[in-house]
Parts: structure tokens; C-alpha cells; sequence
């Protein structure tokens, strides 16, 4: 399980799987680990678990104080008894990894965004865009959110962003690197926007990511 880190009883975990375009992650916590087997209390997703099969490819991730790390898993099979968890084997070896920016939670927060937006007629005066909404996830990397509209690939926001217990907001510039459309709880058609930092400094970046981290590390006390 690797020389210099394993993965121990206890440990909260967030688990992805690796095609999935919307990044979702999941949270989890190691319940056993008995040779190459790792038990896992099943993730859910809004009180439901989440569908997994047998043979199925995960990615683990876990925080320590110098790093974040990740292993690529694959399901053995699911328990019921003495409570729902999952069994997985190791695919790959713990690595170490320097992103930490890349750990993603779920997170409503107040975001502002103002950018302009070319218009196709070559005439035509730059789209002034203002969204006033709340984020659906964040990382250290950048955030999602829901417009009604589309917004062209590359379009770049300057954004306000408030985190809890921050008596100003964070100003950092995003631009747009997904936007795909899907339908609300009322069937209404939206797009789901990706948005990318591309200037923001250490410190704010370091804010964020210790955001992340509590999010993280609650998720099992709340």
C-alpha cells in the first residue's frame, strides 16, 4: 500500500470515479483494511447511495499535512451487514500529489461575475454579462455555478467571492472551460458553467483549499 503512506482504520477519504465529466466527488471513511482490501462506509449522494457495481473503477483521495494523495481502486463487492460498506482492491500504488487545489466539494457560496462577451457581428459592442448566483461546488482550482444562458468557452470574469467567516469578499479573475446544458427540478433548461482561476494568488488560493479541507473533514460530523 505504499512504502511511505497507507491508509488507515478511520481515515475520510473522498472517492470519484474516473470518467465522470461533472467531477463529482463523494465522501467516505476506511472502516477496515485487511491485506490488499480496503472497506468502505458507502458514499452517499443526498441521503441515497451511490450506485456501484462490482468490477467499477474509483479514485481515493485523502489529505495528510504535507500533501494530498490518490489510488486508483476497483469495487469487489458490496455489503449490506453490519452496515452498508464497500470493498475495493488496490489498482495502484498510493501517490503522492502536489495539487491539492484539485480536491472538490459540494458548496453553496455567494459569487459575483462581470465579463464581457464578444458579440458574433464583428459591429456589434461586447455583451456586458453580470450573474448574481451561488456556486455548486469549489477547489482550490476554480468553482461551478448554474446560468440560464450559455456562455462561450474561454470567456473570462472578473468574480467576488464570499467564503464563511471572510468579512470581504475574494477577488479573483475565472474564465469559463465547461458549459453544458441539463434541465432543473422544474425542467427548465440551464447550463452548467466550469470556472477556472486564472489570476489568483497563493495566499487567496491557500484560503480556499483550507476551506476545502474543512468541508472535508467534517463531512462526517455534521
Amino acid at each position: 500500500m505504499g512504502k511511505e503512506v497507507s491508509l488507515e482504520v478511520n481515515e475520510l477519504v473522498q472517492v470519484s470515479f474516473p470518467d465522470d465529466t461533472a467531477a463529482r466527488t463523494f465522501s467516505s471513511r476506511i472502516e477496515d483494511v485487511k491485506e490488499n482490501d480496503l472497506y468502505l462506509s458507502w458514499p452517499t449522494d443526498g441521503g441515497s447511495r451511490v450506485p456501484l457495481h462490482g468490477g467499477e473503477s474509483l479514485q481515493l483521495s485523502f489529505t495528510r499535512e504535507d500533501a494530498i494523495y490518490g489510488l486508483e481502486v476497483s469495487v469487489k463487492k458490496t455489503l449490506t451487514q453490519p452496515f452498508p460498506m464497500v470493498v475495493v482492491q488496490l489498482s495502484t500504488p498510493i501517490q503522492r500529489t502536489q495539487r491539492r487545489e484539485n480536491v472538490r466539494v459540494r458548496a453553496l457560496l455567494p459569487v459575483e461575475l462581470i465579463g464581457e462577451i464578444e458579440q458574433t457581428n464583428p459591429d456589434g459592442d461586447p455583451q456586458i454579462i453580470r450573474i448574481k448566483t451561488n456556486t455548486l461546488d469549489i477547489s482550490g482550482g476554480g468553482f461551478a455555478i448554474r446560468h440560464k444562458d450559455p456562455i462561450p468557452m474561454g470567456a473570462i470574469f472578473e468574480t467576488k467571492l464570499s467564503l464563511p467567516g471572510s468579512s470581504e469578499p475574494l477577488k479573483v479573475t475565472a474564465k469559463v472551460v465547461r458549459c453544458g446544458a441539463q434541465l432543473d427540478i422544474q425542467k427548465n433548461r440551464v447550463h452548467q458553467l466550469g470556472m477556472m482561476f486564472v489570476s489568483i494568488s497563493e495566499s487567496l488560493r491557500s484560503r480556499i483549499v483550507r476551506y476545502v479541507f474543512g468541508v472535508q473533514n467534517t463531512a462526517f460530523r455534521q
